[in-house]
């Protein structure tokens, strides 16, 4: 299953040949007349036009409207519109704090983990609850990280 929302040209043009399929009877226009009817053929769209139609569509969908493509059909849906979030910035140091309780490791442990060495203790400017991410795995992604929380360092 694939899911397109409203997407820039270049994305649009790379989705276009995964939602679209190309039709070589896809009637693009036919005479109206009916005495000149049968001496005229119709004229069918063709590779580049079906694939344009489709960028088209991908890069005009309107908010909360997009694309699925289950198996060979394409259907268009409209999402429900949800009201934008509001926390306090005490909301929100009060999940970041959880998350990275949860899924960060304490960069004493790294460090020792590194070198085998403790680290030193935390100056009093330094954010209790800062953490370094799992990947760090380098004394120097370390270093990096200690120098920009330093303000004497700048």
């Amino acid at each position: 299953m694939s899911v397109a929302f409203r997407l820039g040209r270049s994305d649009a043009e790379w989705a276009a040949t995964r939602f679209g399929a190309f039709d070589p009877y896809t009637v693009k226009h036919e005479v109206a007349d009916q005495q000149a009817v049968d001496r005229t053929h119709p004229v069918f769209f063709s590779v580049q036009e079906t694939y344009e139609r489709v960028t088209q569509t991908l890069e005009h969908l309107a908010p909360h409207e997009a694309l699925v493509k289950v198996g060979k059909q394409v259907v268009p849906i409209t999402t429900r519109a949800f009201p934008t979030p509001r926390a306090s910035r005490a909301e929100i140091a009060r999940v970041k704090d959880d998350y990275a309780q949860r899924l960060m490791t304490p960069r004493r442990e790294i460090t020792e983990q590194i070198d085998g060495t403790p680290e030193p203790t935390v100056p009093s400017y330094a954010p209790v609850s800062r953490r370094v991410p799992i990947g760090a795995t380098r004394r120097h992604d370390l270093y990096e990280v200690n120098r920009r929380e330093d303000p004497e360092a700048a």
